[in-house]
């Protein structure tokens, strides 16, 4: 039968304990909104009698549940088709089969899934990333006569991103394209950082590099954003990895040193990080309900926006806030990696409330790609401050006191982890992380002022 995908309306038969129904659904709302309705077709009660045994669930006719969070169409539900609304936790036997191998194959199926025609484009997608990951480090290495690796990395960039282009709008395969243009983010950057190196070692590169390269990132990668279809994440991550490179080089050009125009750098990635939500909300232009100007205006109709509209702008928002941490984290974690190999007591101080800040700011964010950078790049800090400790101590007491101490931070993290995965935090946990938030945030810029001499300066200018 053909499916009813182009219509937007299934007609299918609802078997309940007590009746059939004829149905005609809409293939684009989730079963969780349907449920209801099916259930007062049901009968009277229907509904109540489901708290006595946990619920109402459809199977269809081989037991296999529909989920409540997909669609008609996500499940593949096609006309015709007969499902059945069961108690949750019925027991529905498995079919016997007398075919072995059908058997056999079936249980295979059930510890992952086969390998699929998206299955070989993220194979290849992934392999030729390896391949021009080997092909950026040949460059890399090429030196130190930098202008032709430069060139050549330039022009690699700017063919991917073509490349990914067409591929995402002219042939429809978003996936492979947002790899495809992706690839050439770090070859913009490593071109424009080479190409005005001169002679110098890579190790060398100076605040022109930096600030070329990081133009670069940032030009291809509001190319790609605009021209590509899918997983602006990506594009949005490397402008803001851009950003962060124009401001430490622009500040390195100015006279400062390069040290503290990274301690400048971490701080304020880390000071805009609580700003990033809002600015995701107006560039995704995410609908707003508008304050009424009066007390008459509160009765007043406000404009529907079509549910297709929010989808698309909560989307796009969404897109911008995960890049948009992304790319902070990445250059976060870089500057905290810079810092982290520096003496005194003014930086090291920088670099572990920086690194704390970015693991408390993981608590306000939900979705896994959200969080999983900020956590990455706050345990960056914390394990390059270990690693400088245990390198300043004699090997005697590295071998000793580091080691268990590194393990027993390990062990509360497993064991803060198995109690908290059963149960909710306290809200005095969350009222005082909130706090140590705010008061980490506000002890950053005094910090960031004694590590990058601004305190020394001032004493030198007012005498």
């Amino acid at each position: 039968m053909s499916t009813a995908f182009a219509t937007g309306l299934a007609r299918i038969t609802v078997a309940t304990p007590d009746r059939r129904i004829d149905l005609a659904l809409p293939t684009n709302v989730a079963l969780a909104g349907l449920l209801p309705s099916l259930l007062r077709h049901a009968g009277d009660g229907f509904a109540d009698d489901g708290e006595q045994h946990g619920g109402w669930a459809l199977r269809r006719g081989d037991g296999a549940e529909l989920t409540t969070a997909e669609t008609l169409s996500a499940h593949h539900v096609r006309d015709g088709e007969l499902l059945h609304l069961v108690p949750r936790h019925a027991e529905w036997p498995e079919a016997d089969c007398d075919d072995v191998v059908h058997s056999i194959a079936a249980g295979a199926r059930r510890y992952g899934q086969p390998w699929e025609p998206a299955t070989t484009r993220r194979a290849t997608a992934l392999v030729a990333a390896a391949f021009l990951g080997l092909a950026l480090a040949v460059l890399l290495t090429s030196g130190p006569a930098w202008v032709l690796p430069g060139g050549t990395a330039l022009g690699l960039s700017a063919l991917l991103v073509v490349a990914g282009i067409v591929l995402s709008r002219a042939l429809a395969d978003s996936l492979t394209g947002v790899v495809v243009a992706a690839l050439g983010l770090p070859f913009a950057l490593a071109g424009g950082a080479l190409v005005v190196a001169g002679a110098v070692p890579l190790t060398r590169l100076g605040a022109p590099s930096v600030l070329l390269g990081s133009v670069l990132l940032i030009g291809t990668s509001l190319l790609g954003y605009a021209g590509v279809a899918d997983r602006a994440r990506v594009f949005s991550g490397g402008i803001v990895l851009g950003l962060a490179g124009v401001l430490g080089s622009g500040l390195a050009l100015a006279g400062m040193a390069p040290l503290p125009a990274v301690g400048v750098v971490l701080t304020v990635v880390v000071l805009l990080t609580p700003l990033v939500p809002l600015l995701a909300i107006r560039l995704g232009r995410i609908p707003v309900p508008a304050l009424p100007e009066d007390a008459g205006a509160v009765l007043d109709d406000q404009p529907t926006v079509p549910a297709p509209a929010v989808f698309a702008s909560v989307a796009r928002a969404d897109e911008i806030l995960t890049g948009a941490l992304l790319g902070g984290a990445v250059a976060g974690g870089v500057c905290l990696l810079v810092l982290g190999t520096v003496g005194g007591l003014a930086v090291p101080l920088l670099t572990g409330v920086c690194a704390l800040a970015f693991l408390l700011r993981t608590r306000l964010f939900l979705a896994p790609r959200q969080r999983v950078p900020l956590l990455v790049a706050g345990l960056i800090g914390v394990g390059t401050m270990a690693m400088r400790l245990a390198l300043e101590l004699e090997p005697a007491l590295r071998g000793s006191l580091v080691v268990v101490g590194l393990a027993a931070v390990g062990g509360t993290v497993i064991a803060g982890g198995l109690v908290y995965s059963r149960r909710s935090p306290s809200p005095y946990l969350g009222r005082f992380l909130e706090l140590l938030d705010a008061l980490v945030l506000m002890s950053a810029i005094p910090i960031a002022c004694a590590a990058t001499g601004v305190f020394q300066a001032a004493r030198g200018y007012f005498g």
